[in-house]
């Protein structure tokens, strides 16, 4: 992905590694200039390895378009300014999760937690329970739940659905990197 960047105040275009595994480029030994398969030859200036970067986005200012105000007007239940505490009404698409033929759902044996863990774990269902975001069930699939410490201290939910991923049908259609339309806009 190519970002218009500033290096000691000067301003640059530069191509950042977003983390995939193949971008794609081919180096032009002795000539310093890298290919990327959708454009052209581009000078290397320098390479800069295991830095950190700190990537500004520009927030647009100014009046938001009639078009844009209808769309966030419409799905305004999907886009609140800040989280619900409660599910949303029920939609006419029911999605469902569909399994590889002859596999069972899967029912996991909770992992096992310290005792702060399970305190959380008790909060958090309680919460949850309360606001109507989760319901009892007696669904054939089941998962474990592990919690990561956050930066704060305070423990995030995290749900292993390794087990259930390997079971799943794959969707047969490709979907586009984002990377990809990042190069091509720019």
């Amino acid at each position: 992905m190519f970002v218009d960047v500033k290096i000691h105040g000067k301003p640059i275009r530069a191509m950042i590694d977003t983390g995939v595994e193949r971008l794609g480029l081919m180096l032009e030994k002795g000539v310093g200039r890298v290919k990327a398969i959708d454009s052209g030859a581009q000078p290397i200036a320098g390479v800069a390895k295991s830095v950190l970067i700190k990537v500004e986005i520009e927030h647009a200012s100014g009046p938001i378009p009639g078009v844009i105000k209808k769309l966030l007007k419409e799905f305004e239940d999907m886009m609140p300014d800040e989280l619900p505490r409660k599910l949303p009404l029920k939609r006419a698409v029911d999605h469902k999760i569909e399994l590889v033929l002859g596999t069972k759902p899967p029912a996991m044996a909770p992992y096992r937690m310290s005792q702060p863990e399970l305190v959380e774990l008790r909060k958090q269902l309680k919460e949850m329970l309360e606001s109507s975001i989760i319901k009892p069930a007696k669904s054939s699939y089941g998962t474990s739940v592990l919690f990561q410490k956050k930066a704060d201290g305070s423990l995030r939910m995290c749900y292993d659905y390794r087990v259930l991923n390997k079971i799943t049908m794959k969707n047969k259609y490709p979907i586009p990197l984002v990377a990809d339309y990042f190069d091509r806009l720019s």
